[in-house]
């Protein structure tokens, strides 16, 4: 549904608290606000009130609507179905007119509106839903800046699509119990990661469940994830070697998977050596493994443009530092499965299991993904046309 108004009831921005007559306050002219946050539903409802009450649609009918407010106080009004066009990044190669789904996305940058155009004298309220959750943005300031609108509407969008992936970023004891575990919200895993969150916040059945999803990594599956690390000359100058760790995970038994990690985390250090001494020139430095971890986040940040992309660059480097390189001490016998344990035959058989051999192969593919080229970082240069 689009309505034309010729007048519509003015809005600079919303009281960011009570405020006595006479006295100075806040205004809030240009927000992101989530559903779970109280202030939410007091915009809403006021958005309701001034512009969508008197449309012919029952509100708790509505799953998105779209204001825009122009300068001479006409404004176009938008409720649930127009066109809305996402910016994804592809994991895999897709045909135009192909379905596709969460699985088949690895980050989505930014979100517009095809058919509808704005200008910088325009003010903006959109809300969206997702799931059981809903998004509201607002630009009052009469100063749109329309990229800046469509990324923060990317970004907004995908802190509900995923946030199972965000929650556990943001709970640092539940990431640090999967941290200890291997585990971190790989590109790969990232439409599946509510299950591996579910597994650690309700712990029962916890090996089954577990078995379960690593049952989903069959033979088909893990040949698709290594086909497209030949495209990244740093990967495919190591296919020989990589390919022999893959095959020693495909046995599907522990003595390949002794194979499988000595030989991937081998490969995973030459990698990221490699590409810091390219990139640097330096080939030995002080904390050597730190350095690697913290270009390969730069390497993740340039590639997807955002420091808040589901390529979750910072938090890799974390993960990176504290679990795949992590020390350990024969002495106390702390002896976590990591990159110095393995490599220097200090780990015991015991952690040698089909979730780190794994784990190996999903911290490669993310490498993989954080050495795009520039070209294939760039954004899709045009949205769909509203008609097709």
């Amino acid at each position: 549904m689009h309505q034309r108004w010729p007048e519509a009831q003015p809005i600079d921005g919303f009281a960011a608290t009570n405020v006595p007559a006479g006295h100075y306050a806040w205004m809030l002219c240009r927000a992101s606000v989530y559903s779970d946050d109280p202030t939410f539903h007091g915009y809403v409802d006021k958005i309701t009130r001034a512009y969508l009450a008197s449309l012919d649609a029952p509100i708790d009918a509505v799953s998105q609507f779209l204001v825009v407010i122009h300068a001479d106080l006409s404004a176009d009004v938008y409720i649930n179905d127009f066109p809305v066009a996402i910016e994804a990044r592809a994991r895999r190669a897709i045909e135009a007119g192909a379905g596709v789904t969460k699985n088949d996305i690895s980050d989505m940058r930014r979100v517009v509106f095809p058919g509808v155009s704005f200008d910088p004298t325009d003010q903006v309220l959109y809300c969206f839903k997702a799931d059981w959750r809903f998004s509201l943005f607002f630009d009052l300031t009469r100063n749109l800046d329309v990229e800046k609108m469509a990324l923060d509407l990317g970004q907004m969008r995908r802190a509900l699509w995923y946030r199972a992936v965000y929650r556990t970023i943001e709970d640092t004891a539940e990431l640090d119990a999967m941290r200890v575990d291997g585990w971190f919200p790989f590109i790969e895993i990232i439409a599946q990661f509510e299950q591996i969150a579910e597994l650690y916040q309700n712990r029962f059945a916890f090996e089954e469940r577990m078995d379960a999803f690593l049952d989903g990594f069959t033979p088909d599956r893990i040949q698709s994830i290594v086909e497209r690390w030949w495209g990244r000359p740093r990967l495919a100058e190591r296919r020989e070697s990589i390919e022999a760790g893959i095959g020693a995970y495909l046995q599907g038994d522990q003595a390949g998977y002794l194979l499988c990690m000595p030989r991937l985390y081998a490969d995973i250090d030459c990698i990221m050596k490699s590409q810091f001494y390219a990139d640097t020139g330096k080939d030995r430095v002080r904390g050597q493994q730190k350095a690697w971890s913290r270009h390969f986040a730069d390497l993740g940040v340039a590639a997807s443009g955002d420091e808040t992309s589901l390529f979750l660059a910072r938090h890799f480097q974390r993960y990176l530092e504290e679990s795949f390189f992590a020390p350990f001490n024969i002495e106390t016998g702390e002896i976590p499965p990591s990159r110095n344990s393995v490599l220097h035959g200090a780990l015991g058989l015991e952690g040698y299991t089909r979730a780190r051999a794994l784990q190996a192969i999903l911290i490669l593919d993310q490498l993989c993904h954080y050495l795009l080229s520039a070209e294939s970082s760039q954004g899709a240069q045009t949205p769909p046309d509203s008609s097709t």
